[in-house]
């Protein structure tokens, strides 16, 4: 499955345009954040979607981090599509 829009994100959590200066999105139910405090560049973005349970009991995979927002959407993608 593929959302149809990317939405931006400001400070203040309201939606606005896609843009380079904005580092927040969100994907259909899914956030998609710019990690700053990354330690490698091949995982400067960070996915999750919004009923993520990071308990080690949930067994809940829909977190992932990318270098890019593009490769964060493919990669969403192909978690929807399996």
């Amino acid at each position: 499955m593929s959302f149809n829009k990317l939405t931006g994100l400001d400070a203040e959590g309201k939606e606005v345009e896609p843009h380079p200066r904005i580092h927040s999105y969100r994907y259909g139910p899914w956030h998609i954040e710019m990690d700053y405090n990354s330690l490698s560049p091949a995982m400067d973005w960070a996915f999750w979607h919004k009923d993520f349970d990071g308990a080690e009991d949930a067994n809940d995979n829909r977190y992932g981090r990318e270098p890019s927002l593009d490769a964060c959407v493919d990669a969403i993608d192909d978690m929807e599509a399996a």
